[in-house]
Parts: C-alpha cells; sequence; structure tokens
C-alpha cells in the first residue's frame, strides 16, 4: 500500500514544528509495517535539501513567503502544486497535514476535484482567528475540502468542537493522538539543573516570559541554567532582553535553531523542559521530552495537561508568571522530585503514546477507507 503524506514546509531548523515531526514518525512506523509512505512538502534553507529524513522519502519542492510577518500561512509552493500529477500516481491514498496555507490547502482542493482519496490532520491549526480572511477562505476552500476527506483527524476534544462550530458537526471525523517512537537512552534530570526551552520563539509560546521567570528565579536560587533553543520566530528579540537582566549565578544561553536530528541528545542534557505557551494543541516537543524521561512544566492550556497532571509526569500552571516561577524553583531544589516526574512521563508515554500503537490504529483506519468501508 501506498500513502503519501503532504506538510506545509521542510527546513533545516525544523521551522515547522509538530506537524512535520508527525508526518516522519507516521510515515517511518507505516514503512516499518510494509507501507510505501513518503512525504511531500515546500522547502527553503537548505543549500541542497535533503531526499530522507529519519529514512522516510521526501520530495521537496522550492517555497516562500509571500507575505513576511504572516508567519506560515502565505508559505507558497507553485512547482509542488504542478507536480500533483506524478505525485499522486504513486498513491494509493493521501494524507495531508491540512493547515491554512496554500501549499496543504489547495493540494487537498486538488484531491478533491480528482476525486482522490485523502484524509486531513489539522494539528489544532484549523480553528477560528481574528484574521479578516479566514472567514471568506473556509467558505470558498477550508470547508469543501474538509467536507470530501474521508477522514478529518482530530486530537483534543477542544479542537473537533471549535472545527465543528466553524464547518458543522457532520464530518468524517476521527480521533487520533500523536506518538513518539520509545528509545532506549534516558535522561538523568536528578543529575542536571539545566532548564530547557526548545521551539519556536514565537509570541504564543511566551519564551520571553520563561526568561522573566529564570531572572526571577535565579536570584532566589543563586544558581539558574536555562537554555533557550529554536528559530526566531518574532520573539528573539524581547528574549534577548529579558536575558540580559539575568544577574550573577545566573546563566541563559539563547542558542539559535538546531536541526530535528540533533533534538534527542539536546534533551539529554536537560534535566527539566519547559513549554509555557498557551493554548498549544498537543506539542510534540513535550512528548518527545517525555519520552525521553524528561519532566515537564506547561500551561493548563496545553493539550496535554490532563495526561501530565492525571500521571503526576510534571507540573501543569497557569498562564501566570508566579506560578511558572514557583514551579521552576521547586523542581530546581529538589532533584529526586525531578527524577521521579522523569519516570512517571516515561511511563506516561509507553502507556498512551507510543508510536506503534498510534500506527496501529491509523493503519486500521487507512485500510478501511482503500477497501470501500
Amino acid at each position: 500500500m501506498r500513502v503519501l503524506h503532504i506538510a506545509t514546509v521542510v527546513t533545516p531548523d525544523g521551522a515547522y514544528g509538530g506537524p512535520v515531526r508527525v508526518a516522519v514518525n507516521l510515515c517511518s512506523e507505516l514503512a516499518e509495517h510494509g507501507w510505501d509512505a513518503r512525504i511531500a512538502a515546500g522547502t527553503w534553507g537548505f543549500a541542497a535539501p535533503p531526499h530522507s529524513q529519519d529514512g522516510v522519502p521526501l520530495f521537496l519542492f522550492h517555497a516562500w513567503r509571500m507575505l513576511p510577518g504572516r508567519g506560515f500561512a502565505a508559505t507558497f509552493s507553485p512547482k509542488l502544486l504542478r507536480s500533483f500529477g506524478r505525485l499522486i500516481s504513486r498513491a494509493d491514498l493521501v494524507h495531508v497535514h491540512l493547515g491554512r496555507d496554500l501549499v496543504t490547502l489547495p493540494f487537498a482542493a486538488l484531491c478533491r476535484a480528482a476525486r482522490v482519496p485523502y484524509v486531513v490532520q489539522c494539528h489544532g491549526m484549523v480553528v477560528a482567528n481574528d484574521h479578516p480572511l479566514t472567514g471568506i477562505l473556509d467558505r470558498l476552500v477550508t470547508q469543501g475540502v474538509l467536507r470530501s476527506a474521508r477522514r478529518v483527524f482530530w486530537l483534543t476534544e477542544r479542537e473537533q468542537v471549535a472545527m465543528a462550530e466553524l464547518f458543522g458537526p457532520d464530518l468524517a471525523w476521527q480521533h487520533l493522538r500523536n506518538g513518539v517512537s520509545l528509545p532506549e537512552k534516558q535522561a538523568l534530570p536528578a543529575l542536571s539543573d539545566e532548564v530547557l526551552y526548545m521551539a519556536r520563539l514565537h509570541p504564543r509560546k511566551r519564551p520571553e516570559l520563561l526568561v522573566d521567570a529564570a531572572v526571577t528565579v535565579g536570584r532566589r536560587l543563586g544558581n539558574m541554567r536555562l537554555a533557550v533553543v529554536g528559530p526566531d520566530e518574532g520573539s528573539a528579540e524581547d528574549v534577548q532582553r529579558a536575558a540580559a537582566s539575568a544577574g550573577a549565578g545566573t546563566t541563559i544561553s539563547v542558542e539559535g535553531p538546531l536541526a530535528p536530528e540533533r533534538t534527542s541528545a539536546r534533551f539529554l542534557q536537560a534535566g527539566l523542559y519547559v513549554l509555557p505557551s498557551i493554548d498549544e494543541p498537543f506539542p510534540m516537543s513535550a512528548l518527545e521530552a517525555m519520552s525521553l524521561g524528561l519532566p515537564v512544566i506547561i500551561t493548563d492550556s496545553c493539550g496535554l495537561a490532563p495526561f501530565v497532571r492525571g500521571s503526576d509526569a510534571g507540573i501543569v500552571v497557569d498562564a501566570s508568571v508566579e506560578q511558572l516561577e514557583q514551579a521552576l524553583e521547586s523542581l530546581l531544589r529538589d532533584p529526586s522530585r525531578r527524577s521521579e516526574l522523569g519516570a512517571n512521563a516515561r511511563r506516561l508515554v509507553e502507556r498512551e503514546f507510543a508510536l506503534g500503537a498510534v500506527v496501529d490504529e491509523l493503519e486500521g483506519i487507512y485500510r478501511s477507507i482503500l477497501s470501500g468501508s
């Protein structure tokens, strides 16, 4: 069986984050199950675009942002769209990691027009927002694409409710969790007091709030190490400005982006992973950290919050800097507690988010669609 995954953009620094990581994980595991699984996407930033990632074949086409400063919504890849016929000629089914962008949305529309069976996975990206063109785009394209999809995968009930309010309740809904592999090597959180942030430096993810909290905690403890890793998406200047206020004994390093294949090794250096973003649907970075045995601090609007809280796999805080400071200080003062939470985090991933179990479910869905069920 042959499946083609479509993602918006693949870059050297992994700037598009979770959707690409999910696509690579799924395709890698599907290959283990005997599927011919490939990814097609836009790209920029490579001297020579790679032909694979983690063993997954990549078909990458030059892309650019038509409107700088608008995130990834204005990403456009005409060559990828012109290659539609060639790409789907080697696919029995298309899996679109759908956003309101000019790569995945028109590709899904082409699948609809050509009556190619396709599923969509939106990663929390197709919900209401305040952009004036969103309503027009949804009426003209998004609604039709979703209604013709053989499955519309949702991550959290919050995402499903939000999409149902926009597009109606009668889509071909299907719950599908994100999954991660279970690496043998594990972090040793009791032996490291480094706090790690590894995600896009974007206002919604609030890295500058974490830096502010670290500066305050550093003044109390007299010894604080924070590493901020990730590509700039609008917050790097604020992060640098906040880091400059760190006092003696507090070290805040802003390390820039890191290639996806190097992230696991970077997690292993830390004792704690923190993602202070709000309205985060289901962060792959937090899942990967937990799979390596790291405790996490996330906010209560994160889709993983009920799992982390229920499994004692980290600390769930509200949106305030005060609770973030308290959580940081409590874990930095208690190495054994970090170790306990990290072990719980690993067990949570083994129980709920093991990639093999997710792909077993996905494979069943694919086969059901292709058999006409």
